[in-house]
């Protein structure tokens, strides 16, 4: 018998260590997200997802509440399609709205830097102001500004 040296898919590896009942499951998540695929628009696709069937429905997972509402509105089209498709007697679709998977980075917004220009202002307000208390804050944010330059 003959091995090749070349490397295999480690989602073969994996699919030999699940059970027959969980491999049969994604084979169907496979077959249903490929029937949603050849039917909804480009722009849908990547904000849905097959779950799976629950009973008589058909369960996706979608990342919002406008990818939700499209879906709603072609929900017959969808349900007959795969059916037809995959030989299934699917009557309702059920939505779950799930956030991206990938997080969006965060923006660090940049320190905040007070010009000279405006730290003199502020001492100067600080002089002519009432207010002790006030004054002292103004003039602590004044330093506060030069020490930044």
């Amino acid at each position: 018998m003959h091995r090749s040296n070349a490397p295999t898919p480690l989602a073969g590896h994996l699919e030999r260590l699940l059970s027959k009942q969980a491999r049969a499951r994604m084979q169907q998540i496979r077959s249903l997200q490929h029937s949603l695929d050849s039917l909804l628009p480009p722009a849908l696709r990547p904000h849905c997802q097959a779950a799976g069937i629950d009973g008589n429905e058909l369960v996706l997972v979608v990342d919002g509440g406008a990818a939700a509402t499209q879906l709603r509105y072609q929900q017959q089209q969808i349900i007959k399609q795969v059916n037809a498709d995959l030989g299934l007697t699917l009557r309702r679709m059920r939505l779950r709205i799930a956030p991206p998977r990938a997080p969006r980075p965060r923006t660090v917004p940049a320190p905040r830097r007070l010009s000279s220009a405006a730290a003199r202002a502020l001492n100067e307000a600080a002089r002519s102001m009432p207010d002790r208390a006030l004054a002292e804050i103004l003039e602590r944010l004044a330093r506060k500004g030069a020490q930044q330059q």
